[in-house]
């Protein structure tokens, strides 16, 4: 094989991908070790041994993928101590919303205490804030059904008009 400066260049760039791969997953090994983290998914598992541990996750919100010649790496984005602690209530509604049990397992009641739910629905948002359910009011109390989706964090945001008036976390349990 004949050495050209862009043979040795390109040799060069696969070691030094090689060394920053090996590099990052020795950091990310090590960062796993000296903290937990957190992050937004739809599952995932934790195993440890007398050797070490590891941790792994499937449809986080965010991933970086880099490139070099026929390598590949692709990481997701955890974040360490990541929790939603409250939802800004703007306009607080001159009537009861009430959404129940809280976490859930196969399905909440939303309980609307107000005669007139004719320009009242919900709207059900997953974690990453996907658009899952949007449904009028036609009761008083209506049952959302959680049985078919996946253990998370989901959002039930409750509307009348174009107003938002209340919106819920609620966890979806196994």
């Amino acid at each position: 094989m004949h050495l050209t400066a862009g043979n040795i260049q390109l040799i060069l760039l696969k070691h030094v991908m090689r060394i920053f791969l090996i590099v990052t997953f020795g950091l990310c090994c090590w960062s796993f070790s000296v903290q937990s983290q957190e992050c937004l998914s739809s599952g995932g598992n934790y195993d440890s041994g007398s050797s070490g541990s590891i941790s792994w996750t499937l449809g986080e919100l965010a991933t970086t993928t880099c490139e070099a010649g026929d390598m590949i790496l692709t990481q997701g984005q955890q974040q360490s101590r990541f929790e939603v602690t409250s939802l800004n209530e703007l306009n607080q509604p001159d009537y009861a919303i009430t959404l129940s049990p809280n976490p859930a397992k196969d399905f909440v009641h939303l309980q609307v205490d107000r005669d007139d739910l004719s320009r009242m629905e919900y709207f059900l948002y997953d974690s990453r804030g996907v658009l899952l359910k949007k449904e009028r009011l036609k009761n008083k109390v209506t049952t959302i059904n959680f049985s078919n989706l996946a253990p998370s964090v989901y959002l039930v945001q409750i509307t009348a008009g174009n107003r938002v008036v209340k919106t819920f976390k609620i966890i979806k349990t196994y």
